[in-house]
């Protein structure tokens, strides 16, 4: 039994399908038999896969044909952890009907790594020929338990290949995306190289957006087969899969679509799904969006492809939010360099803050020469209304960024002395940053969210961008 495991393991070098085709092949050797079955427990622990045999027709039971616990004599096994014997298949009331005409006795045992039960393999042959025996499943049982060993190691190795393949797959597009400005370019170029990585049918990147006033996921990529149908398309975000990975901020697999009650079918059958993988998008801990991959088959995605999309997810999350950040930057800019009064450059610039960093509120307080004087202002929204910074008590937040010229972040406002009890009913988490005019402080902005969040750095970067911009402007009005 060893000298044969080794011989496979020497020959395949840890590719695991190959050791898995050369355990079943050799057990059917071992036991003469006529053919043999190796089965071992699907990802979604609910299941036994055929994932190897020899000397059975496969037009009839495929590689990747799948049973439930207690189905078929492999079924029987694994769920009651034991091995089996079975003198006359084709009379057994626990058949599979589609292969009792191929044998009539069979042998089984599980296979177990420590406690757990990964596998059965069986063997077959003509009852004509031979009865299986207890000498058989002592045989079978100890061979089973060594080659358990080797597909739980090649599975290690496997595994442990893919982890650095999936590392360069990530580096490479984050790379990519790294040099992209545009987002339309990082998109299409996230769902190319992903649908290939993955070769799945098809990957599609949804993002939130606005569709006759109501929010949306909104087809903004995809490349695969169906590319055609699915781009552009637009769905409720409490829609189907991708509305659920949306709403719940989460990545997961569907094996099979068609016992999950979410799955929106096809209306027009254009295309059919097995499986699909869909991750959210995050920024600043909000989804923004959601990256949705299908394939043809069920249980087409394996955990690793799982890893592989929750890295990329958290790369594209960034890029969008750099992309998405200059451009409207740029606008914001182009908005302000073409007012000339003070209070539209102040509510332009607020309100272009608020967009930058996804915020609730924004105030703008500008000071005199001596810091203790609030000489202009704007809030936003206008129906929001903040309490004045306390500037000629010379005591409170903004009096503390106009006369240091620090940024201060508060992740939550009721906790900290220094904020106006009369804002903690509006404002959860606020972040405060200098206007400086060359080395003079102007005065202060206030960017504030109503619920608890983390400000991202991209969100910070473009913030203080905006601030040095805005401070010319203001001089300039």
């Amino acid at each position: 039994i060893n000298t044969t495991l080794l011989s496979i393991l020497a020959k395949e070098k840890n590719d695991v399908v190959p050791i898995l085709e050369g355990i079943v092949s050799q057990a059917m050797t071992l036991l003469g038999g006529a053919g043999g079955k190796l089965h071992l427990v699907a990802p979604n622990q609910r299941e036994l896969e055929l994932v190897a045999s020899t000397g059975m027709d496969r037009t009839v039971l495929p590689i990747g044909f799948r049973m439930a616990k207690g189905e078929g004599l492999a079924g029987k096994i694994w769920d009651r952890r034991k091995p089996e014997i079975v003198d006359h298949y084709k009379k057994w009331d626990n058949r599979i009907p589609e292969i009792s005409d191929d044998f009539t006795a069979i042998v089984g045992v599980p296979m177990w790594v420590e406690d757990e039960v990964i596998g059965v393999v069986t063997v077959v042959d003509e009852i004509e020929h031979r009865k299986f025996t207890q000498n058989d499943v002592d045989i079978l049982e100890r061979f089973a338990q060594q080659a358990a060993l080797v597909i739980h190691n090649a599975r290690l190795n496997e595994a442990a290949q893919r982890r650095v393949r999936d590392m360069e797959i990530v580096n490479q597009i984050a790379e990519i995306i790294g040099k992209k400005l545009q987002t339309q370019e990082i998109l299409d170029e996230v769902v190319h190289q992903l649908q290939q990585q993955l070769q799945c049918s098809d990957c599609t990147i949804f993002l939130l957006e606005q569709v006759t006033g109501e929010q949306a996921l909104v087809a903004k990529a995809t490349y695969g087969q169906y590319a055609a149908v699915i781009n552009g398309a637009h769905y409720p975000i409490n829609y189907g899969l991708v509305g659920r990975a949306f709403r719940n901020s989460i990545i997961e697999i569907i094996g099979d679509v068609m016992q999950d009650v979410d799955y929106v079918h096809s209306d027009d059958g254009s295309h059919a799904t097995g499986s699909m993988l869909t991750a959210a998008i995050i920024v600043g801990g909000q989804p923004i969006g959601v990256l949705s991959a299908g394939h043809d088959e069920p249980y087409g995605f394996s955990e690793s492809d799982k890893q592989l999309v929750a890295a990329i997810t958290r790369h594209l999350g960034i890029a969008i939010e750099r992309a998405d950040g200059l451009e409207l930057l740029q606008e914001i800019n182009n908005q302000i360099i073409g007012t000339t009064e003070v209070y539209g450059t102040l509510e332009r610039i607020a309100n272009g803050a608020c967009q930058l960093a996804r915020a609730s509120s924004c105030g703008i307080y500008l000071v005199d020469a001596a810091k203790t004087t609030i000489i202009d202002y704007v809030q936003v929204p206008h129906e929001i209304l903040h309490p004045m910074p306390r500037v000629k008590q010379k005591v409170g937040l903004t009096y503390e960024v106009i006369t240091t010229g620090k940024e201060i972040i508060i992740p939550v406002v009721a906790e900290d002395g220094r904020i106006n009890q009369t804002l903690h009913e509006k404002v959860i988490t606020t972040v405060t940053m200098p206007l400086l005019l060359g080395e003079e402080i102007i005065g202060a902005i206030h960017v504030n969210s109503s619920t608890k969040r983390t400000f991202t750095d991209t969100e910070l970067a473009l913030l203080r961008t905006l601030a040095s911009q805005a401070s010319t402007a203001i001089q300039k009005a």
